[in-house]
């Protein structure tokens, strides 16, 4: 009988939340690249170097150095190519409406994709709040075609 009731739930979250978030996407393509600043070694051993007399106190510029050694300086940005601006609004209003299905996750991810586009710089990148909220989107909704099917 949980079960049931369970699974009766995940059927109201995908088809009142998720898929209908997930269609928002479809004529949208966003572009996820990474780019990593110090791929070998050699180039992390010269930023630890860099660290390391980078400082008057020793101690501290040993711990930078070896926090470098390990440090790919790894960036990653996303950008909507085709299809528009990201669907912030239509988002909000799908969630408020079915908002007894919502997770504590997803309202918070909203929240926070809302208020990190308002401090956005406008030059077509999605914001890093937005990217979680479009991954966490695109997980859930295929999680719960999987579980359903």
């Amino acid at each position: 009988m949980i079960v049931r009731a369970m699974l009766k739930r995940d059927q109201k979250r995908f088809s009142k939340i998720y898929r209908p978030l997930a269609c928002l996407f479809t004529t949208r393509h966003i572009e996820v690249c990474s780019g990593i600043g110090a791929p070998t070694f050699r180039h992390r051993w010269r930023n630890a170097l860099v660290e390391l007399i980078a400082y008057r106190k020793p101690l501290v510029g040993l711990k930078r150095a070896v926090s470098a050694l390990g440090d790919r300086r790894s960036t990653t940005s996303a950008a909507l190519s085709l299809g528009g601006n990201f669907p912030m609004t239509s988002n909000i209003k799908r969630v408020h409406a079915n908002a007894q299905y919502a997770h504590d996750e997803l309202l918070n991810l909203i929240r926070r994709a809302d208020h990190s586009s308002y401090e956005a710089r406008g030059d077509g990148l999605l914001t890093e709040e937005q990217l979680a909220l479009f991954l966490h989107i695109v997980a859930e909704h295929t999680a719960l075609a999987t579980r359903l099917a």
